[in-house]
């Protein structure tokens, strides 16, 4: 995608505040809906308001594509939500039914798509740590070499990755 098509379609997405009409406009885009543009979303949503409009964009397109772990999503966000309150211990142990091993397949997966932040990272680290509890419902294994190629992967990104890595290691 041309790069000015991008920031085109970026600055509508994140302009629009109608849900139908922001329906309208990814299904006109979904062609064009790829990890390259929700990075440019994702670094284009600075405010509050603007963030939110980019949690709203994702779950519209996940909901519109099919994509079968939209309220993994949409746990993840809340997540993310209790992490930056400082709340995220309290939410997960009010929620721990909620902890399945594709929740965590989901973290990653965002994580992978540029979609995830530090929050979503945070909270995988503290979902592992309630995994290993449960650990005959979890592949930690697995869980911890995807989770560690992610944070491996946003190291540029995060100034703790040794504090991570030490972690889940």
């Amino acid at each position: 995608m041309e790069i000015s098509a991008r920031r085109d379609l970026v600055e509508a997405l994140l302009a629009e505040s109608n849900p139908e009409r922001l329906k309208v406009l990814i299904r006109r885009n979904m062609s064009l809906m790829d990890a390259a543009l929700f990075q440019a979303l994702k670094e284009a949503a600075a405010d509050p308001q603007s963030r939110e409009q980019f949690h709203q964009i994702v779950s519209t397109h996940l909901r519109l594509s099919g994509e079968n772990w939209y309220d993994h999503y949409e746990i993840a966000v809340q997540m993310g939500k209790a992490w930056e309150s400082g709340t995220l211990d309290a939410y997960l142990n009010a929620h721990r039914e909620l902890i399945t091993p594709e929740l965590i397949a989901t973290l990653v997966q965002s994580a992978e798509d540029g979609i995830a932040n530090v929050g979503f990272l945070q909270t995988g680290l503290m979902l592992l740590k309630i995994a290993e509890a449960d650990a005959d419902r979890f592949d930690i294994q697995t869980h911890r070499s995807h989770l560690y190629l992610t944070l491996s992967s946003y190291h540029l990104y995060m100034n703790q990755n040794d504090e991570a890595r030490r972690a889940i290691t």
